[in-house]
């Protein structure tokens, strides 16, 4: 029943047009979806920085954090992305071929949301989960839903 309802506010969501962030969140998933891989520079830095600012959690915002702006995106989290690219973006290709209920991923789902959480943990010293719901949910948002303060 629960399923069944939260489907429900889902569709209605992603159905609704006068969303007052419909314009700048179809930029978001037309960015992901035009450039789902993570197996370029620019594109990564351009996906984490545009989701991250977007959505106030902005990878760089983190404890004792020496350095930062365009050298941390370029020089830290750019080349561990890269790192774990193919593994991300075949945990992600797995899910989206799944045309089941949210339900029945379940455990790729919150696996996967964890070792991105695990990622941005070593780069930043903080679990990061909102940043990583974010980013997966514009790479896939029938799999991921957006969670934050607002959410909770």
């Amino acid at each position: 029943m629960v399923v069944k309802e939260m489907r429900k506010l889902y569709e209605s969501y992603m159905e609704a047009a006068n969303s007052r962030w419909e314009y700048g969140n179809s930029v978001l998933y037309r960015m992901c979806k035009e450039q789902p891989e993570h197996k370029d520079i620019d594109v990564i830095v351009g996906k984490i920085w545009l989701i991250g600012r977007s959505y106030a959690a902005a990878i760089e915002r983190r404890k004792n954090a020496v350095g930062g702006g365009d050298d941390f995106y370029y020089d830290v989290v750019a080349p561990k992305l890269l790192e774990i690219g193919q593994e991300l973006d075949d945990r992600l290709a797995g899910l989206r071929k799944r045309k089941g209920l949210i339900i029945d991923d379940c455990k790729e789902i919150l696996s996967t949301h964890k070792f991105l959480m695990d990622i941005f943990y070593e780069l930043t010293g903080l679990e990061k989960s909102s940043l990583a719901s974010k980013y997966l949910h514009f790479h896939c948002p029938e799999k991921f839903f957006i969670y934050d303060s607002r959410a909770r």
